[in-house]
C-alpha cells in the first residue's frame, strides 16, 4: 500500500520554498550598476568583535573562527588551481582550518546596505551579515552553519561590530 505525505508536511514543504524563494529574489535586487556602485563601500580592513555566542558555545574549538581583523577585496575567490569560484576574495585564510585552500573565505552583497562574509570548508562555516549602520562601523550577526546540524536545532550566533581599520599590514 502506498502511503501519501501527511497534508501539513506538504505545506510547510511549500511554505518554505516560497520563503527560500524570495529571499534569493530580495538578495538579487540589484542591477549591475547598482552592485557596481556599492561594492567600494564595501572593500578595505576591518577590526572583528565578536559577542557571546548562544547555547554557550566554545569558539575555541570551532575551526573557523573568523580572524581580529581580515580584509574585504573585489577580485574574485579562486581554488587553488585557478578556478574562479565566485563571490570576492577575504583574507586572511585560517591558519586553524584543515584544507584552508580548498574553500577560500569571500564576500558577497546581501542586497543595498548589507553583506555576508564566511570562512569555512564547504561543509561547516562561520558566516557574518553584516549591515552598513554607519560609515566606519558594520554592526551584524555571526552565525555557525553545518551540513550536520538538524533542521530543528537552532544554529549557534552571536552579535559582531566590525570598525574600518588601516590595511597596513594585512594580508
Amino acid at each position: 500500500m502506498v502511503t501519501l505525505p501527511k497534508f501539513t508536511s506538504v505545506l510547510s514543504s511549500l511554505a518554505s520554498l516560497g520563503i527560500v524563494c524570495a529571499l534569493l529574489l530580495q538578495a538579487s535586487d540589484l542591477t549591475p550598476a547598482e552592485r557596481a556602485s556599492r561594492l567600494p563601500r564595501w572593500v578595505g580592513c576591518y577590526r572583528l568583535w565578536i559577542g557571546s555566542w548562544s547555547d554557550d558555545l566554545d569558539s575555541s574549538r570551532l575551526p573557523f573562527i573568523p580572524p581580529p581583523v581580515f580584509r574585504l577585496d573585489t577580485t574574485v575567490r579562486r581554488s587553488p588551481l585557478g578556478i574562479a569560484l565566485g563571490y570576492m576574495s577575504a583574507s586572511p585564510a585560517l591558519p586553524s582550518a584543515q584544507r584552508r585552500y580548498a574553500h577560500p573565505p569571500g564576500w558577497d552583497l546581501l542586497g543595498r546596505d548589507s553583506i555576508s562574509v564566511f570562512w569555512g570548508d564547504g561543509f561547516s562555516a562561520v558566516e557574518l551579515r553584516l549591515g552598513a549602520t554607519g560609515r566606519p562601523v558594520k554592526t551584524g550577526v555571526a552565525q555557525v552553519t553545518s551540513d550536520v546540524i538538524g533542521e530543528s536545532r537552532q544554529l549557534p550566533h552571536a552579535v559582531v561590530r566590525a570598525v574600518r581599520v588601516g590595511c597596513d599590514g594585512i594580508p
